[in-house]
């Protein structure tokens, strides 16, 4: 039996004895209470599971999303429903400490009290709920174990697993992808079922694993940034207007007397540009990138893009005095022609 087959019938389980959701009624709104106090979310995906509890401001978000849903009742035959489906991410929400519960697949169904719906219009949770986003999908890291993305031909993704740690780390097939907007990481819903063995992976201390994900199944992906996660490890990187893999690294070196100084290196294969123009952001207590507002008169950048050939670095001087003094905190450089970015801390 899957380990994500195993928890969503458990969940089955329990939803079937929850009073709350109106089978026979397909409006979403007719299942919430009146008044929201609470809301409980566990995410599950493959072995990673993560719960936390909805602000006040986002009852109303889960609400209006929730309410939005376009439902049809579906019936399955034992075994073969969407909890059967291996790779679906679910989202799980109890509000008013189990007065209505459902859960959410992200294949586009919805369980309530023993009821399947197809839905119409689905849409990824998280993708209405910037500020869960922010707050509870910070960079994972796991101590002395870095994962770093190499390649990527075809549509698959080809990272670095390298384990310093100290010890044996096991890590299993499962992914899943963000992608930013507006500053807020946002994971992107698998259009077809993602294949993976449910298997557990080891890669020895001091030791290396190259490991493939492909990112097919989540259709055409835009220009940007990106992130992949994998259990508690996660990898940055940038595609380009082409749809290619962005190798160029962005350093920043120094910011002092309204200059940035960075270094761009480029490892190859391929030849790259850049753009001289750039933007200051800063991330809140929540995780949530913002620019910073400018103080004086923008100084304008040539639209114009340099060379920079395979192998070759550069180091450039940025004037970023139009966002004024600093303060204490910790920001991120952002190549706005590029999508290339750099954090930096200031004490």
């Amino acid at each position: 039996m899957k380990h994500f087959a195993v928890r969503i019938f458990l969940l089955l389980a329990v939803f079937a004895a929850m009073a709350g959701c109106a089978s026979q009624d397909v409006s979403p709104a007719a299942w919430l209470p009146e008044t929201i106090d609470s809301v409980d979310v566990t995410y599950s995906h493959g072995t990673d599971t993560r719960e936390w509890t909805l602000t006040e401001t986002d009852h109303d978000v889960l609400r209006t999303w929730l309410e939005g849903l376009e439902l049809q009742p579906e019936s399955f035959d034992a075994g073969s429903s969407p909890a059967d489906a291996e790779g679906n991410a679910a989202w799980t929400f109890s509000l008013n400490g189990g007065e209505v519960s459902f859960f959410y697949l992200e294949s586009g169904h919805l369980f309530c009290e023993g009821a399947w719906y197809a839905v119409g219009n689905p849409s990824v949770p998280w993708s209405v709920l910037p500020e869960v986003v922010s707050s509870t999908l910070p960079q994972p890291s796991t101590e002395g174990v870095i994962m770093t993305v190499t390649d990527l031909r075809d549509g698959v993704l080809t990272v670095q697993l390298d384990n310093q740690s100290g010890a044996d780390y096991d890590y299993d097939g499962y992914y899943s992808l963000l992608r930013e907007e507006d500053g807020v990481l946002r994971e992107i819903s698998a259009q077809e079922q993602i294949a993976v063995e449910d298997v557990l992976y080891t890669v020895a201390d001091q030791a290396q694993a190259t490991v493939t994900c492909d990112l097919n199944c989540f259709g055409p992906l835009a220009s940007g940034r990106y992130r992949l996660l994998k259990g508690d490890l996660s990898a940055d990187f940038v595609l380009t207007s082409e749809g290619t893999l962005d190798r160029v690294t962005l350093t920043v070196l120094k910011v002092a007397d309204g200059t940035a100084t960075v270094l761009l290196s480029n490892p190859g294969p391929e030849d790259a540009e850049y753009g001289w123009s750039c933007v200051l952001e800063q991330q809140d207590v929540s995780g949530r990138w913002s620019e910073l507002p400018l103080t004086g008169n923008p100084v304008g950048v040539c639209g114009v893009k340099d060379p920079l050939n395979a192998g070759e670095e550069t180091e450039l001087q940025l004037d970023v005095s139009q966002y004024g003094d600093l303060s204490p905190g910790h920001y991120r450089l952002r190549m706005d022609m590029d999508g290339r970015a750099a954090e930096f801390t200031i004490a």
